[in-house]
């Protein structure tokens, strides 16, 4: 029986917001301040805290669309 864990590792986090790299993700992180764990040498995101940050992020991207 596998746990479903709440965390999600670099890689894992990356896919789940459909980054084209990692490097875009860890830019991403950066600019919308993504909080993350460190457990031993292991950066874990909370996927609420994922989704949070793109619903921030979604507003932003709506009104340079209407601009354009």
């Amino acid at each position: 029986m596998k746990v479903e864990s709440p965390y999600l590792t670099a890689a894992e986090a990356c896919e789940y917001l459909r980054c084209p790299s990692m490097r875009a993700f860890y830019q991403r992180r950066y600019r919308l301040g993504i909080k993350a764990r460190r457990l031993g040498g292991t950066l874990l995101f909370k996927q609420c805290d994922l989704d949070a940050a793109c619903e921030e992020e979604r507003p932003a991207r709506q009104k340079l669309r209407r601009v354009v």
